[in-house]
């Protein structure tokens, strides 16, 4: 069964993301969690489905969602989540070492 290890910056990211629609209110943040959830599952089982977005990194778009899961192959059966990443920033700036 494929697996899905999440970086501590990942974690970061989806715990900022779930707080800023939880103050939205409702269930939009249990919702973001579900669209979360959904696309590692699926970087998990089709790893080479979702572009490349620099060489050996690869990013899917959340369904409903303005976020991209950075996600990088370990092996066969396994991905790295580097980041969850708000489309409207730069593209780019989720690589800075500084950001935490």
């Amino acid at each position: 069964m494929p697996e899905a290890k999440v970086t501590p910056r990942a974690k970061l990211d989806w715990d900022k993301a779930y707080l800023w629609y939880a103050k939205l209110g409702g269930h939009l943040a249990d919702r973001l969690d579900r669209a979360i959830i959904k696309a590692i599952d699926d970087a998990k089982d089709h790893p080479y489905r979702f572009s490349e977005h620099v060489p050996g990194v690869r990013r899917v778009l959340l369904d409903d969602f303005p976020y991209k899961i950075i996600y990088r192959m370990l092996s066969e059966n396994s991905i790295e989540v580097l980041a969850i990443y708000h489309v409207a920033r730069d593209p780019d700036r989720w690589i800075d070492p500084t950001r935490g």
